[in-house]
């Protein structure tokens, strides 16, 4: 079986073809021959068409499809490089010719490089011819004669070159001595002059001032007594009471009664409202005064219970209370001029009626009063209302130039 490298490119396969009858060997055979069909299968995929191509000669470079005959029913057949990818194992080679058998093969996809031959493309080996520079050592024959060398290694080189070899090996052992009597010391006293500049001293023992840290160390630990922590935590714990106990007085007393007092105003202010509801109709002129008075003097509660509230406590911000005081007297305002705000709605929208979302109001019991248009095309449009109707809040008025559309809003004063 031949192997070829997994991801190999440019690679060309002989494909044998014989007689369907015979079983002689086919010649002639070209790449567009009736019936010819050639294909490869990857171990575990489906087949793959190849389509052929003439080559102008076997020494043509190699082109995906190419077939061409070599000779006693062998051709030349050029795989693409699809066939060799990794994933898979194997691949086969195989199809078909009218009248004739072409005899499958299976190609091993291997991971190293047959066509290697130095290494097989394997690079944890040497990539270099054995005893040759770079390659693998060898004994005997070889340039690097191991055996002898292996024979030549300590006493036995020593016996085997008598005093030569004796003096060899004196000459080693004196280089060494010379290394370790003269580096090392030097070494050593540089190591110690470091020591000193460490310590402040002169000719301190390392182990010395090693034991002379542990000792300060322990020293410091000492003083960490277990009767002097509870005393420090005692001490921030009674602060920590007194502190809390302090803020408890003021957020525990004085917040909840100014509270209570502000939840009063509201009580009020909402009693009020349900009043100005109930008789939006009905306010006289010489009664709004007299609303406006109370409703200012409930203000003015509110505005005193609040500045003693942002007095009294840091959680409450300055800038939120004037805003909701703000937006009450707001809505107190409209609520005395007994403003409605609403909004056109999809139904009969024209320039003389409108349909809205008012709900609330009985039949006829917004005649008289004035519509103004807040928004959309008819904005700022004002006119008189003549009529109204429960049903789809249904406003009529005395005509306007521009009609409303749905969603537009409006004012009713």
């Amino acid at each position: 079986m031949r192997q070829i490298q997994i991801d190999g490119t440019n690679k060309s396969v002989d494909v044998y073809i014989i007689d369907s009858t015979t079983g002689l060997p086919e010649t002639g055979v070209l790449f567009n021959t009736s019936g010819i069909d050639l294909e490869y299968r990857r171990e575990g995929a489906a087949a793959v068409n190849v389509t052929e191509v003439t080559l102008a000669a076997l020494t043509t470079a190699h082109t995906d499809g190419g077939f061409l005959e070599i000779g006693h029913g062998y051709y030349r057949f050029d795989l693409p490089d699809a066939a060799f990818a990794t994933g898979a194992l194997s691949v086969s080679i195989q199809g078909t010719v009218t009248g004739m058998i072409v005899l499958p093969q299976t190609i091993q996809l291997v991971a190293f490089d047959p066509d290697d031959a130095v290494r097989l493309g394997l690079t944890a080996l040497p990539n270099a011819a054995a005893d040759a520079a770079g390659g693998l050592a060898i004994s005997d024959a070889g340039g690097l004669d191991l055996d002898a060398n292996i024979a030549q290694t300590g006493d036995s080189f020593a016996l085997a070159n008598g005093a030569a070899g004796f003096a060899a090996i004196d000459t080693v052992v004196d280089a060494i001595l010379v290394d370790t009597g003269t580096t090392i010391p030097a070494t050593i006293v540089t190591a110690q002059n470091d020591l000193d500049i460490i310590t402040g001293a002169s000719g301190v023992n390392l182990l010395t001032a090693t034991q002379t840290s542990i000792d300060a160390i322990e020293a410091d630990t000492n003083e960490l007594q277990a009767d002097d922590i509870p005393t420090t935590l005692a001490t921030i714990a009674g602060y920590l009471d007194t502190e809390i106990a302090a803020i408890l007085v003021d957020t525990g007393t004085t917040i909840p009664a100014q509270i209570s007092a502000l939840d009063a105003v509201v009580d009020t202010v909402k009693a009020e409202t349900v009043l100005i509801l109930a008789d939006t109709n009905e306010l006289q002129t010489d009664d709004v005064p007299t609303l406006i008075a109370n409703l200012d003097s409930v203000v003015d509660t509110v505005k005193a219970e609040t500045v003693l509230i942002l007095a009294d406590t840091n959680e409450l911000q300055s800038d939120d209370i004037p805003s909701l005081i703000a937006t009450v007297g707001a809505n107190v305002d409209i609520m005395v001029a007994g403003i409605i705000n609403g909004a056109a709605a999809t139904g009969t929208l024209s320039t003389t009626v409108a349909t809205t979302n008012l709900t609330g109001y009985a039949d006829e019991q917004l005649i008289g009063r004035i519509i103004t248009v807040l928004s959309g095309a008819a904005e700022g449009e004002s006119s008189d209302i003549t009529d109204y109707a429960l049903t789809n809040g249904q406003l009529t008025f005395t005509a306007m130039t521009v009609a409303m559309s749905n969603a537009d809003t409006f004012k009713i004063t």
